[in-house]
């Protein structure tokens, strides 16, 4: 892996550590407090689309940047996005290829 830029470098660090570190289920939806902010997360979202009259998402070109394994990318297409109009990328090519099993 080639690396230029220091913020890439610090990230791509951050990965590692935490793949290292964390438990497996660390950001699990099991945990009742990750579930609520991600529910939280997802209600402002869609009130700010709401406000700029973007939602629901039909009709609209989504980038997820960092969207790791994809889970914000099958949010959108629960909102109406046409999983054909949504690209992510991510600085871990095993993310991608998590993100694409999960949305071909």
């Amino acid at each position: 892996m080639s690396y230029t830029d220091s913020d890439t470098i610090r990230i791509a660090a951050e990965y590692e550590r935490r793949e290292r570190e964390l438990p497996k289920n660390f950001y699990s939806w099991g945990d009742p407090a990750n579930l609520m902010l991600h529910q939280d997360a997802a209600r402002g979202c869609i009130q700010m689309l709401d406000r700029a009259s973007l939602f629901p998402l039909r009709g609209q070109r989504v980038a997820d940047i960092g969207c790791g394994s994809g889970t914000w990318l099958l949010e959108f297409m629960q909102w109406g996005a046409d999983p054909e109009a949504l690209c992510g990328i991510d600085l871990s090519s095993d993310r991608i290829a998590a993100a694409q099993r999960r949305i071909p």
